[in-house]
């Protein structure tokens, strides 16, 4: 199996990756403040703080999965949860179970990486 170090400089390679894509997608309400990855548990971990808010938020994605259906590439977050009350309700709402469609070289290399 893979070494821890090898796996962590995975993570910290792909949370990079993904901070740099979340980016252009949350800058017009918020700024990415920190994402960590965890690639064996599937995890993934935003602070985020929104613009006008003084206090950041905490997104913990505990499950996530990568699909292949009917030729789409498939992201969905199984279970996820925020630091505010307000903000967790929308997301497990609105964000929770929903599959979004990614990029067939993203979802290739995110294959190959996680």
């Amino acid at each position: 199996m893979f070494r821890p170090s090898f796996i962590a400089t995975k993570d910290a390679i792909l949370s990079r990756f993904l901070e740099k894509t979340l980016f252009f997608t949350i800058r017009e309400y918020a700024t990415m403040l920190n994402l960590k990855l965890n690639s064996q548990k599937k995890t993934i971990e935003l602070e985020i703080l929104l613009k006008g808010e003084e206090q950041p938020v905490k997104i913990m994605v505990n499950e996530f999965e990568l699909l292949a259906r009917d030729g789409k590439h498939l992201l969905c977050f199984r279970k996820i949860t925020a630091s505010r009350e307000w903000i967790d309700i929308l997301t497990r709402q609105y964000l929770q179970n929903l599959e979004i469609e990614i990029p067939e070289k993203v979802a290739k290399a995110l294959t190959l990486i996680i």
